[in-house]
């Protein structure tokens, strides 16, 4: 990777599982893989790629490979699966913010999302905010589902990654946004759910993302999450 690549490389977009991050990725340069992640250069100046895998540990390695590039921010597009009543196979959500559900200590398992990113993904592609419960395990059980809602308020979904991209941003004191759309309702059933819908709305998220990318110009100009040139401030 060349200085100047890496100059450009100012906004990390990430994703778990292939078809979420296609729309990009497939207009995109691959780089070369960092620590075994996937990465890539485009599609817009200033933007560079991430190929998670699933779960929390995947997906806070890719966050690092991404930081490792010089990116000021992380986007997360993908999918989850609906927890609260008020949500129906997909229904688009804009995090709020996410908690990692299954972490003993509370030290960092709270994190928020940066609100004028997530207002301007809001404008970009309509949806609800709520809360993205993220856990090494999908929720797959009426039980589980039960569980979270008792604990947590509002809109819901369950997620397995978006939590430990949270916590790696905070740790490095960069800003995150999320974009999610329901697959399944997360309980029993859902495995057959999730496998009836992922390919229908695995990408939209990402083609939210991919309407919004300029064709040239400098890093971030004219992108809605974007940095002016040089600042190092969000734009906002």
């Amino acid at each position: 990777m060349t200085s100047k690549e890496s100059s450009a490389a100012r906004l990390g977009i990430l994703a778990a599982l292939p078809e979420e991050l296609a729309p990009l990725s497939e207009r995109a340069q691959p780089m070369a893989p960092v620590w075994g992640v996937p990465l890539w250069n485009g599609p817009a100046p200033g933007l560079c790629l991430a190929l998670a895998g699933v779960g929390k540990v995947a997906a806070a390695q890719a966050t690092s490979a991404l930081l490792a590039q010089g990116v000021a921010g992380v986007l997360v597009v993908g999918t989850a699966g609906a927890v609260s009543r008020d949500l129906n196979i997909g229904d688009r959500v804009h995090a709020r913010g996410a908690r990692q559900v299954d972490l003993a200590v509370r030290a960092g398992r709270e994190t928020e999302t940066h609100s004028a990113w997530r207002k301007h993904w809001l404008g970009l592609c309509p949806g609800k905010e709520g809360l993205i419960l993220s856990g090494d395990r999908p929720v797959m059980s009426t039980w589980a589902r039960r569980k979270l809602r008792r604990a947590f308020s509002g809109t819901l979904v369950a997620d397995m990654e978006v939590a430990a991209v949270g916590a790696v941003c905070a740790r490095a004191g960069v800003p995150y946004a999320a974009f999610k759309i329901v697959t399944d309702r997360a309980g029993a059933g859902s495995q057959a759910e999730f496998q009836a819908h992922f390919a229908r709305l695995a990408s939209v998220p990402a083609e939210s993302l991919l309407t919004a990318c300029p064709d040239s110009g400098p890093p971030g100009a004219g992108f809605p999450f974007g940095f002016p040139a040089g600042s190092g401030l969000i734009s906002g």
